[in-house]
């Protein structure tokens, strides 16, 4: 098996009907023929504007943060979202994926 799980943050927004499930599935089968990915499991949850969708899976291959950019991209996740993850792997920045059930602003005073 892969060193480690991976967890693949999509945040849907919009509708997350059918049509856009099986489009999904069919990106996923793809990823899972690459890595020989096993151990699938998905958590859908109703956000403000659509739906974040976490894909945990066991990859027999090494993925990296870049991988998990370009898969959570290929799978449709906000195209805005991923871009600005990738520049903040890119950057080496902690924390970078990152779904939030609310947002929360700063308050200046």
């Amino acid at each position: 098996m892969g060193e480690k799980k991976v967890t693949l943050k999509l945040d849907i927004d919009g509708s997350y009907g059918r049509r856009k499930k099986w489009e999904i599935a069919k990106r996923l089968m793809m990823i899972k023929k690459f890595t020989g990915a096993s151990g699938f499991k998905i958590k859908e949850e109703k956000s403000k504007h659509g739906y974040h969708v976490y894909i945990e899976f066991d990859p027999k291959i090494e993925v990296d943060d870049k991988d998990v950019v370009f898969f959570q991209l290929l799978l449709l996740s906000d195209w805005k979202r991923e871009f600005f993850n990738w520049v903040r792997v890119k950057h080496k920045l902690p924390h970078w994926n990152i779904l939030f059930k609310r947002k929360v602003r700063e308050v200046k005073r």
